[in-house]
């Protein structure tokens, strides 16, 4: 019975005690995602396509190049698969909020 009694003191700090730490660790990874924005696609913005290539040394291409982003696309990595036929596209038109996260984006509607 006193063992009883001393679990159902003990299990609503407990719950309060996990409640706390999964509550902080979600607000410190949403934090740190919205720091990590090396670029950005906003004309004229001192991250914009028009800075790339100033941005970091391995991003120069961007700068010197032809249609040049500094997101990793390389075309060893592409694979053509045309057994997959035509892509079939069923539109329906929502509002949404797209979310550039640097590193990559969020989608909500």
């Amino acid at each position: 019975m006193k063992h009883q009694k001393t679990l159902t003191n003990f299990l609503p700090h407990l719950v309060i005690l996990v409640t706390f730490l999964l509550l902080s660790t979600t607000w410190t990874i949403a934090q740190e995602v919205e720091d990590e924005s090396d670029f950005d696609y906003i004309k004229g913005s001192e991250k914009g396509p028009s800075h790339w290539g100033e941005l970091k040394k391995e991003w120069a291409t961007c700068k010197n190049g032809r249609l040049q982003s500094p997101i990793d696309l390389l075309s060893h990595r592409v694979k053509v698969v045309p057994e997959l036929g035509e892509l079939k596209k069923y539109y329906k038109p929502h509002n949404a909020t797209i979310k550039n996260r640097g590193h990559d984006i969020e989608g909500s509607c």
